[in-house]
């Protein structure tokens, strides 16, 4: 255990864009000087191989091949892995890294968390070394230690159908080639937190929710907003063991301790009852105690559809609100509107009446005028997720 808390062990000021973008730099640099085949006979370059199994980037991949009807990107590549000089016959969607995971953290708890490390770790490429320059550009490969790879592969030799290196390889040729593409956007990724680095921090983020470290939640809703949830430095600290080291930890116990407070988190259907009454709490879920103005009773409710998504509220977000009986015009506001709980922005008031207004993209939604009856029962303070 020792050993593995001076291998993984990271330092805080180590991981940002742009300690590490010309590493990222330079393997963008590269993969977009790689000359592309054909659709039908595509160039394979290796970033890794052993004596069975090798890991390559093909060109032209799928956004970059005649057939392709979206928006084209002519640097985009086919990861791929190869088994005796033949290719596996694999494309890895995210539901599928989810899926062989989730496997893993059933009975192999540690082994799953040591994976987190190496990931978290690749996200910002700590374990990429130079090997050669060709001319004047440098050469990146990815080395995760061997220690660490042999006890993960000790419980957990296969992962989606490949020794648990060959995967590892493999999340580096996907990272890769989401760096090629951010750039090819126009990001810049020097300053942007997007590319393969998030990609690399999504799975190290649903690591974290399958050894339950963290919440769902806290995964599903980024997910469902953006298609990566990356978790952040603070939590991967908390979840994870080894990457940062006891002596780190009790000199900055306040960065990585935060006292929590647990809120209501409503149903959408009072049914008569007081928003806040028992009746309508389905559970409590722990906040940061920071976000809690005291003096004031707070409640979470989970949003439901779309009329809100353009003032950052989007379906299945959970809303964290103050109660409080008043607002101003511009607030985002939960109404209580007979049996009914909505979000909506606290309007003007026309010819004596206060509307509430949907903030959307989807013009299916129109101003609401509450009812004799209907009241305001809090100001949304932040979307949690």
């Amino acid at each position: 255990m020792a050993n593995f808390d001076n291998i993984l062990y990271v330092d805080t000021t180590a991981i940002s864009q742009r300690r590490v973008f010309f590493k990222r730099k330079a393997r963008i640099i590269e993969a977009k000087s790689w000359a592309s085949g054909t659709d039908e006979n595509k160039n394979y370059y290796t970033i890794w191989e052993n004596d069975k199994y090798r890991v390559a980037l093909g060109k032209p991949g799928k956004e970059a091949g005649t057939k392709y009807t979206g928006k084209t990107n002519p640097n985009d590549m086919r990861p791929a892995i190869f088994f005796n000089n033949v290719e596996v016959q694999k494309s890895a969607t995210f539901q599928d890294i989810v899926k062989d995971l989730e496997k893993v953290g059933k009975t192999h708890t540690y082994a799953l968390e040591l994976l987190g490390c190496l990931l978290f770790r690749s996200a910002f490429l700590l374990d990429h070394k130079k090997v050669n320059s060709e001319g004047s550009e440098e050469i990146y490969r990815y080395y995760p230690n061997k220690e660490v790879v042999n006890k993960i592969s000790e419980t957990v030799p296969i992962i989606y159908g490949v020794p648990a290196e060959v995967f590892l390889h493999y999340l580096d040729a996907i990272a890769l080639n989401e760096d090629v593409k951010y750039d090819f956007l126009g990001y810049d990724l020097e300053k942007k937190n997007v590319g393969g680095r998030n990609n690399m921090l999504t799975y190290v983020n649903l690591i974290a929710v399958i050894s339950g470290k963290k919440a769902l939640y806290t995964l599903t809703g980024p997910l469902l907003r953006s298609g990566v949830a990356a978790i952040t430095n603070k939590a991967a600290f908390e979840s994870l063991p080894h990457i940062s080291d006891k002596q780190t930890t009790e000199k900055n116990i306040s960065s990585y301790i935060i006292e929590m407070i647990k809120i209501p988190l409503v149903g959408s259907a009072p049914c008569g009852n007081p928003l806040l009454s028992e009746e309508n709490i389905d559970e409590y879920i722990e906040v940061e105690k920071s976000k809690i103005k005291p003096g004031y009773n707070y409640f979470i409710i989970r949003a439901i559809g779309d009329s809100m998504n353009l003032a950052g509220i989007n379906d299945g977000d959970l809303v964290l609100c103050r109660q409080q009986l008043k607002a101003d015009t511009g607030n985002r506001v939960v109404a209580l509107l007979g049996d009914n709980v909505t979000i909506k922005e606290y309007g003007p008031r026309i010819d004596g009446v206060r509307l509430l207004l949907p903030r959307s993209s989807n013009k299916d939604h129109i101003p609401i005028t509450p009812d004799e009856g209907d009241s305001v029962q809090g100001i949304v303070q932040e979307v949690l997720n």
